[in-house]
């Protein structure tokens, strides 16, 4: 069953537009189907509330810089639900990266790796490299399988203002300006996720003795 979304125009600046206010659900069916629909959609992670768009839709990506007023050479993280999916995003997966990704994901990590020719520029800023990431949140994942495509998402704030742990937060900043919130719990660490560079450029003995071997719970 297809779930229909209005077509979703954001409110400029403070100005007040009852028929474009962002909704708000519980479902992640209902937020999906938004973000398939080429809208952007907030949605909550163990991290922080993310700003989340069809990363294979260079016009909803570029919705994500125009509500967040974030400057085009800061790049976005793709958000992912299995690491099935990686082949989607990376041109290939060194064997370092496959080992972290099966020791760490899901979790508050991400990894840079080589970028597919297929994936938009616009969300790696140029660069070769591109971030993924698999979060450790019940209702995210559902969300993204739901989404059926790789998801871009930034923190769902605006830039230079605080990453919002709550629906609320993000309501705060982003209500009018985004299509859709999918609700959820505050979230379990209030951090962005760790940025690992896997592309095989750099030694990562120190990390594997630190964060495999030793114990230790990134935050």
């Amino acid at each position: 069953m297809r779930i229909g979304c209005p077509s979703f125009r954001p409110v400029q600046d403070n100005a007040i537009n009852d028929e474009f206010q962002t909704q708000v659900t519980s479902d992640p069916q209902v937020a999906a189907a938004y973000l398939r629909n080429g809208e952007v959609v907030a949605f909550p992670t163990e991290t922080v509330f993310g700003l989340g768009a069809d990363a294979t839709n260079e016009v909803a990506i570029s919705k994500v810089f125009i509500a967040k007023e974030r400057p085009a050479d800061n790049p976005l993280i793709v958000h992912l639900c299995d690491i099935s999916q990686f082949g989607t995003v990376c041109e290939r997966v060194p064997p370092i990266a496959e080992i972290l990704a099966r020791a760490l994901m899901p979790g508050p990590i991400t990894l840079l790796l080589p970028r597919s020719p297929a994936l938009s520029s616009l969300i790696t800023a140029g660069s070769p490299l591109v971030g993924i990431r698999i979060p450790r949140h019940d209702v995210a994942l559902t969300f993204l399988e739901a989404c059926g495509r790789p998801v871009v998402a930034p923190s769902a704030n605006r830039s230079g203002r605080p990453s919002p742990t709550s629906c609320e937060a993000v309501l705060a900043d982003m209500d009018g300006r985004v299509a859709c919130v999918l609700k959820g719990e505050p979230t379990e660490i209030g951090l962005e996720s760790t940025v690992v560079d896997v592309s095989g450029k750099r030694r990562l003995k120190g990390f594997f003795k630190r964060y495999c071997f030793g114990g230790h719970t990134m935050h």
